[in-house]
């Protein structure tokens, strides 16, 4: 087995490892120790040039492959229609092909489901539910604001209060979020002092 296939695997594994399919917003859906979190509108997993902060990703914590994966699909057993998996050839224009697909019965764009990525590295991990129209991406290590700066501000994401308080996007808006929720994520997705 070559490298890549290798990095290919861990990566899918690391995606269902650091989930928890069980869980949906407002808990936490990480599983394990993570120090930082920092959300941002999911539709930024669904432009195609999400490749290029994915990349950047991998080149920060040097990682070989990331593993996006249908979290819906994969709990009703067919993953394998479900992982698609980026590394440094990847291009926009192949993850917009999966994304349009043959139309809106193949293409991920149009099905509103959960969706993980992670690493071979299993430094970081993103959630995203398309319903909520919330995504986060949570780091190992304190610090990611510094580490990772240029792919988190290609997401436009920000720690959980200020994309509460600045309405980040529709999913964090006071007509979007209740009360009860948004406290509840507060909770859940604690903003560590840097």
């Amino acid at each position: 087995m070559d490298a890549l296939q290798d990095a290919r695997i861990a990566a899918l594994a690391g995606v269902r490892n650091l989930i928890a399919v069980d869980r949906w917003f407002p808990r936490n859906v990480f599983v394990g120790d993570w120090a930082d979190f920092f959300f941002f509108d999911s539709d930024w997993m669904f432009d195609a040039q999400f490749v290029q902060p994915v990349k950047d990703l991998l080149d920060a914590e040097e990682g070989r492959c990331a593993c996006l994966l249908n979290l819906d699909s994969a709990a009703v057993g067919t993953e394998q229609n479900g992982a698609f998996f980026i590394d440094q050839q990847t291009t926009p224009d192949v993850y917009q092909s999966l994304l349009k697909g043959e139309g809106p019965a193949s293409g991920w764009v149009y099905d509103v489901a959960r969706y993980g990525c992670a690493s071979d590295k299993r430094m970081w991990c993103m959630y995203c539910e398309q319903a909520s129209e919330i995504a986060v991406i949570a780091f190992r290590r304190p610090g990611a604001s510094a580490r990772y700066v240029s792919p988190i501000a290609q997401f436009h994401a920000a720690r959980l209060d200020e994309a509460i308080k600045g309405s980040l996007s529709y999913g964090f808006s006071e007509h979007a979020l209740s009360v009860q929720w948004r406290d509840e994520l507060l909770r859940e997705y604690p903003t560590r002092p840097l």
